[in-house]
């Protein structure tokens, strides 16, 4: 009947005690390289700043609408691209006489400037916020071994990001202002232009304009009834004049003889009529001095003949111009229209200028929307980084670990048998006789020899995790 097994921790303990030098060579050099970190590492101290988004103090109409999410976002990485650029990075490590190793080592200040937008940390007020959502502000950090000069860098970031976002507000609504005043110049020239023109086109057709064709007609009637009354006057002024009588009594003597004869009595008394007419007007000669009657009687029909040519020929210009005046209200209607667009443009033009006078007066009192230093920089009076009782508890843990799996490695790689057990096993037979070990000047030799292997192992692993670490804190730091 087999004897129940009962496991015991005592030949783990024996691994160990077998291997005992490499153990506290391990070990040793574990918790070394630990309190090497411990002491090399140098402290980090982390500054913080709050910078928000303030809302406009003042809200008058016709102000432009507030930017979308989208739009803030791309200006505050726009603003980011400025703040943590290289000409401002490298200005603030000249002045604070940042990294004075790097640069005492000959660093290029591009490279430094770089390395210290790594240890430059943006993040939203609101981690949880989501993209269609207004951006509210954002934290600025920055790391550095000293805290009064990270506080200083951090206040000098957060100072660049509030004064480049006044300068490009401002910057932007003069140039605002600027284009639209002369978009407003523009648009008043062109304003002025169209009013010449219609100007000049109606002192071109004047008389002939749409808001003159009342005029036109009642003209028209009046020289209408004009040259009817002076018609009629020209024709009594014929029949009143001798040499007119004379004429027509001549005409009919004609066309009476021309159907009757010399003896007929209608021709004979026209013809003393003719006779009577002519000795009137010889006997009234002398006393006027020549023939004075024709001639005074003459020039009232010639007069009137001329009044009634005159009259006809501006009938005639009036009508014209009553004709021509569809056309002109088309044109004219097309000319207006065109001003009338033109001044709303000059309208909507100039409601913009004063808008954007308006946006630049608010943008330099910080009345607009503008990011402000909601929190100062902060002075830190711990160090962020790094964290001595982690690295402490860490490197106790790995030490501890890799000193116990040496010894077990060099056990199970080893194959020489350990204990007079392994023997009887591997050759399932009795151990008859065991002789006890007999320590010779030789094997104290070969293991002190070994020892002091281990321990050189552990030197040298020492001193390579402790350049490491110096190199490390020397050309980062």
């Amino acid at each position: 009947m087999n004897e129940p097994q009962i496991i015991t921790l005592a030949p783990l303990f024996d691994i160990i005690y077998r291997h005992r030098i490499a153990f506290l060579c391990v070990l040793a050099a574990g918790l070394g390289l630990t309190a090497a970190a411990l002491l090399m590492l140098p402290n980090l101290y982390r500054s913080s700043a709050l910078v928000r988004i303030a809302q406009p103090q003042l809200a008058t109409a016709g102000t432009a609408a507030p930017p979308s999410p989208t739009e803030r976002r791309a200006r505050l990485q726009a603003l980011g691209e400025k703040a943590l650029g290289r000409a401002s990075l490298d200005r603030i490590i000249a002045e604070l006489k940042l990294y004075p190793r790097k640069r005492a080592a000959g660093t290029p200040i591009d490279e430094l400037a770089d390395y210290m937008r790594q240890r430059i940390v943006l993040a939203p007020l609101d981690p949880e916020q989501r993209a269609d959502e207004q951006p509210v502000g954002f934290r600025i950090s920055f790391e550095y071994p000293a805290a009064a000069l990270a506080q200083r860098v951090t206040a000098r970031l957060a100072a660049i990001y509030v004064e480049e976002d006044f300068r490009e507000r401002v910057a932007a609504a003069a140039a605002a202002g600027e284009f639209l005043r002369q978009q407003t110049a523009a648009a008043r020239a062109r304003l002025d232009a169209q009013s010449d023109q219609i100007r000049i086109y109606k002192a071109r057709h004047a008389g002939a304009l749409p808001e003159e064709l009342a005029s036109n007609l009642q003209q028209l009637d009046l020289l209408r009834e004009e040259l009817d009354r002076t018609a009629e006057a020209l024709a009594a002024a014929r029949m009143a004049s001798p040499e007119i009588r004379l004429k027509q009594m001549q005409d009919a003597l004609i066309t009476l003889r021309a159907r009757y004869s010399d003896a007929y009595p209608d021709v004979v008394a026209l013809r003393a009529e003719i006779d009577a007419l002519k000795k009137s007007r010889r006997r009234a000669a002398p006393r006027i001095g020549g023939d004075t009657e024709g001639a005074a009687a003459t020039p009232g029909v010639d007069a009137l003949e001329a009044r009634r040519t005159a009259l006809s020929r501006e009938i005639a210009s009036v009508r014209e111009r009553i004709a021509d005046t569809p056309a002109h209200e088309q044109t004219l209607a097309m000319l207006e229209r065109d001003y009338a667009v033109m001044s709303e443009n000059y309208a909507r033009s100039m409601n913009r200028q004063l808008e954007a006078q308006a946006a630049a007066a608010l943008a330099r009192r910080h009345a607009g929307e503008h990011l402000e230093l909601a929190r100062p920089a902060s002075l830190p009076l711990r160090p962020a980084r790094p964290d001595r009782l982690a690295i402490l508890l860490l490197g106790a843990l790995l030490s501890v670990a890799g000193a116990i799996a040496l010894p077990f490695a060099l056990f199970h790689t080893d194959s020489s048998f350990k204990d007079p057990q392994e023997l009887s096993h591997a050759y399932a037979s009795p151990i008859l006789i065991a002789i006890p070990r007999v320590d010779e000047a030789a094997g104290r030799w070969e293991r002190q020899q070994s020892a002091l292997n281990a321990a050189a192992l552990a030197c040298v692993v020492m001193s390579v995790g402790v350049a490491a670490l110096w190199m490390y804190t020397t050309r980062l730091f």
